[in-house]
């Protein structure tokens, strides 16, 4: 006999359908950069004044990047949440759902509490007249959810850039540096110096910066920013390293599956359960930030740090079976694909199986280099029909490249994910990278 359907559960799945429907006609190129003219945040600004100016008074932390923003978000809201504060993360992009991106207390947002978000921000938008972008309405969204949910803390992952990103309408209490790399440079430079520039528009009169490890070509953009800002400056680097800092410094190390911070203070030890060098470098990051906030004492961090030993982090080197042994990531930029190689080779598998599809503006080489030399055979696909390589084309680039790597071409998400997972065993990887669009429909295929 048939179940019935869940009342609940269906109002709840046409509700974030409903959402979906507006936010889908919205434009996606539009983030508030050169297509929004000379103030490019004017649009973003408008729709929240519609809506009474929701973020003005939020206690926010901002956080800035190429890599790692996401992993540190969701390291820095467990802490939080374990110190007894409410909070609103924002986080972008999604895997399978938009409202993947509204997190409220640790729990992505109910599709009618995300709906009533979405439809204050289109109702804002009519009455000014106004076409936002795609990333530009979740943005205000977020904002008047953490107003209408009495947050605590709003932590913001900025989504591209800084300077002129959609997230930076805030005055935060802190600022989180997470890396510099080469991407979007269409939008915001072809050189390290030129987007550490723009992301450096993100520091604040006054605001705390916490920054991990830079490197030397975007220190000086950075640099001349906080100064100019008088904002005082941590820098979260890995004990032992040469490079010359001139801030506060907080050094870690990694112990087994422990993690030690050394700073002013003394040290910090708190759970670090995250294979690689880079998770230990976002939470050493996102410890750091917690402490600069100065809500707590250092011993009862460590005692929050427990909130990390359970810790799902979707997307960020997440196991989704054993049998076969599947790991998803979300890596497309030269310096995460590197750091996802040297975490695999960590892992040791006796193979791996490489399922890869790439985004149309991805520089080819510096990307897949890393990840193909891990491959004994690579599963080629595409992710998304608008965004991503056609897989031909994919393929023929990498075979030119690696002659001597086994290597299929499969347009089909679902195919291609069944063809590498043919031959299951304990030692045997299948790796998905290259793409947070191969990343979601993964995870959405072994989802069920």
């Amino acid at each position: 006999m048939s179940t019935p359907p869940n009342p609940e559960h269906t109002a709840d799945e046409a509700s974030r359908a409903a959402g979906w429907a507006w936010l889908a006609g919205l434009p996606r190129a539009v983030t508030a950069h050169g297509e929004r003219g000379p103030d490019p945040l004017q649009a973003t600004r408008d729709l929240l004044d519609a809506l009474g100016n929701p973020h003005h008074g939020l206690r926010a932390i901002h956080l800035v990047g190429s890599k790692g923003k996401g992993s540190t978000a969701l390291l820095i809201e467990a802490l939080l949440r374990r110190l007894g504060q409410r909070t609103l993360t924002f986080t972008s992009p999604h895997l399978q759902r938009w409202t993947e991106r509204l997190r409220i207390d640790g729990r992505e947002a109910d599709g009618a509490t995300a709906l009533a978000a979405i439809e204050a921000v289109r109702r804002a938008a009519q009455v000014r007249g106004l076409r936002p972008g795609f990333f530009e309405a979740l943005t205000v969204a977020a904002f008047w959810l953490a107003r209408e949910q009495d947050s605590d803390w709003c932590i913001v992952e900025a989504g591209v850039g800084g300077r002129a990103d959609a997230t930076n309408v805030i005055t935060p209490a802190l600022v989180v540096w997470t890396s510099i790399e080469l991407e979007h440079v269409e939008r915001l430079g072809s050189t390290l110096a030129a987007i550490a520039c723009e992301k450096a528009g993100a520091i604040k009169p006054g605001v705390p910066l916490v920054r991990a490890e830079l490197a030397a070509e975007a220190l000086p953009a950075l640099d001349a920013a906080a100064r100019a800002a008088a904002a005082p400056v941590t820098c979260v680097r890995p004990q032992g390293s040469t490079a010359s800092d001139g801030p506060e410094q907080i050094e870690w190390r990694r112990e087994s599956e422990r993690l030690v911070l050394t700073g002013p203070a003394g040290p910090l030890r708190l759970p670090c359960p995250f294979p690689g060098k880079r998770m230990a470098g976002n939470a050493a990051l996102a410890a750091a930030a917690v402490l600069r906030l100065g809500l707590t004492s250092r011993d009862e961090l460590q005692r929050a740090g427990r909130a990390w030993s359970g810790i799902a982090l979707p997307g960020r080197l997440e196991t989704l079976s054993t049998l076969p042994w599947i790991v998803i990531d979300s890596a497309h930029t030269p310096e995460s694909t590197r750091a996802l190689a040297a975490t695999v080779r960590e892992l040791g598998p006796a193979r791996v199986t490489l399922l890869l599809s790439l985004s149309a503006s991805k520089d080819l080489q510096a990307v897949t280099d890393p990840l193909m030399s891990l491959a004994t055979l690579a599963v080629v696909t595409r992710a998304d029909a608008t965004y991503s390589v056609a897989s031909d084309q994919l393929g023929h680039q990498l075979r030119a490249r690696w002659p001597e790597t086994p290597l299929e071409q499969v347009e089909d998400p679902g195919e291609a994910l069944a063809r590498a997972c043919s031959a299951p065993a304990p030692d045997h990887l299948v790796l998905v990278a290259g793409s947070v669009y191969l990343a979601g429909r993964v995870r959405a295929l072994t989802q069920g």
